[in-house]
């Protein structure tokens, strides 16, 4: 048990949607090994998907099986050759892992945007997920709301203009849209500066280390609301 994640649940009341649902290790391997080949892709646009998945396996040192090599290329080259990801390389301009600070009244939230693009002068925040269940809105956003309500607030912040959203599955080369009003964004701030105020006027925050379930917690992996943060589970 993690005593920090149960202050994030129990005591500031972060909502349980923020966590992520029902993921072993496995695939949250698969999804970061993806990830990382996609921002791979950004940068070599010629590069074939096969040498996108040996370069980023040969990064990580995991021990990939034949099968799970085949997998992981086959999904890539699929989501290449989607019209999700064409779009993408037609956009005016594209903001690849946008590091972002919101800043709030009383302190600030960090995170990373997967993909920010601007077209037809509109911006489309762009979140790559992986996972092999069915996923349409309803479960997108009762598992990834918070998050995604955060990035776009960011955006917003960051650029004066409010984005578009899609979420990106790749193992199902799938495209989930969603498009959160003004309104809900600015009662997502309001909740934001009412979690940074009870985390303020807590004297004492739980001491955590490093444990293998890290992987799974979104306090972690998505928002900087943990000391463990993205840099130790990447």
């Amino acid at each position: 048990l993690c005593p920090l994640k149960d202050y994030y649940r129990y005591f500031l009341k972060v909502p349980e949607d923020l966590k992520t649902k029902e993921v072993d290790l496995n695939t949250t391997q698969k999804g970061t090994l993806l990830h990382e080949a996609l921002n791979l892709a950004h940068h070599q646009a010629q590069a074939k998907s096969e040498d996108l998945i040996e370069a980023v396996l040969a990064q990580s040192g995991y021990d990939a099986s034949d099968t799970l090599k085949a997998e992981l290329k086959k999904q890539l080259k699929d989501y290449l050759q989607s019209p999700a990801f064409k779009n993408i390389n037609q956009a005016q301009e594209i903001l690849s892992e946008f590091p972002f600070i919101l800043k709030l009244k009383s302190g600030q939230v960090r995170g990373q945007i997967d993909r920010l693009i601007l077209k037809d002068d509109h911006w489309l925040l762009v979140d790559f997920k992986f996972t092999q269940k069915h996923a349409g809105l309803k479960e997108i956003k009762a598992a990834y709301d918070f998050q995604l309500k955060t990035y776009s607030l960011a955006a917003w912040r960051a650029f004066a203009k409010k984005p578009k959203v899609e979420v990106h599955l790749l193992a199902q080369t799938k495209v989930v849209a969603l498009d959160y009003s003004e309104a809900e964004l600015e009662t997502h701030q309001k909740l934001l500066e009412k979690i940074q105020n009870q985390k303020n006027q807590q004297k004492a925050m739980p001491e955590v280390e490093f444990r293998k379930h890290c992987y799974e917690c979104a306090y972690a992996r998505e928002l900087s609301l943990c000391p463990v943060g993205l840099s130790r589970l990447s």
